[in-house]
């Protein structure tokens, strides 16, 4: 999983942050004096500055595209998967690794999807002798191999239009990349000042990524007023408005 906040997500990623900061805040200061009043101030200041910039841009045609071949790939390596899925019945191989990919394609894991997919392209490899009386060949390893490729090309396709798809001056950039070093500052006090509390898991940059990432994110309606505002790609079409729906169909 890419760690890097996207310029996309700062936003939506401050305001995660913000919640558990407000309240922990007093507590860090008492190890680290310069988390005071004044730098939770300045913090909320600048993700208004942000909002305010995300607000003057629109998704582009060439991002709804490129996220719906994106997804659409995604429910093809589904159908992919299931098949093998029902191959691997009545062998001594358990199918739950594959099944396991299925649950990171719908939940658009495709980084952590394309890292599975090799693996159960190689547990084919190494055991064609069992899968053989299956019909599975080393022709079915080799089109999971491209079809991780694929997945893995079209994601990072649709990072880079639409990280080139909002469109910065350079003193845009430089509030948005203030906000990113801000986040990632809280995160690294918290996760020190928590270390030995269950707090700390607020304060892990993973697992805030994992949680942007999530098609449940955005509880909140703090929350979902922020990712309103914040340059998140979404399917413009009827068909394509819930990309988890459009993936569980398979």
């Amino acid at each position: 999983m890419n760690l890097r906040l996207k310029n996309s997500e700062v936003t939506t990623a401050a305001t995660f942050v913000k919640a558990n900061f407000l309240q922990d805040r007093a507590e860090i200061e008492t190890t680290f004096p310069e988390f005071n009043e004044s730098y939770q101030a300045d913090y909320l200041a600048q993700i208004e500055v942000v909002k305010k910039l995300n607000s003057k841009y629109a998704k582009t045609q060439q991002q709804t595209a490129a996220t719906q071949k994106l997804y659409a790939f995604g429910r093809t390596i589904s159908t992919t998967l299931n098949q093998l899925i029902f191959m691997f019945k009545g062998t001594t191989l358990s199918s739950k690794p594959i099944s396991a990919v299925k649950v990171k394609l719908k939940s658009l894991d495709f980084e952590a999807a394309f890292e599975d997919l090799k693996t159960i392209a190689q547990l084919i490899t190494n055991n064609l002798d069992i899968l053989a009386p299956k019909g599975i060949s080393v022709a079915h390893a080799n089109k999971i191999n491209e079809q991780a490729e694929e997945l893995l090309r079209l994601n990072v396709l649709q990072n880079k239009i639409i990280d080139e798809g909002i469109i910065l001056t350079e003193i845009n950039r430089k509030e948005y990349d203030k906000l990113r070093k801000m986040i990632i500052h809280i995160m690294g006090a918290g996760k020190i000042a928590f270390a030995e509390e269950k707090r700390k898991d607020f304060y892990i940059m993973k697992k805030l990524i994992a949680r942007l990432r999530s098609p449940n994110s955005g509880n909140t309606k703090e929350t979902k007023e922020s990712e309103d505002t914040a340059i998140i790609v979404s399917i413009d079409s009827d068909n394509h408005n819930n990309p988890e729906q459009n993936l569980e169909e398979n």
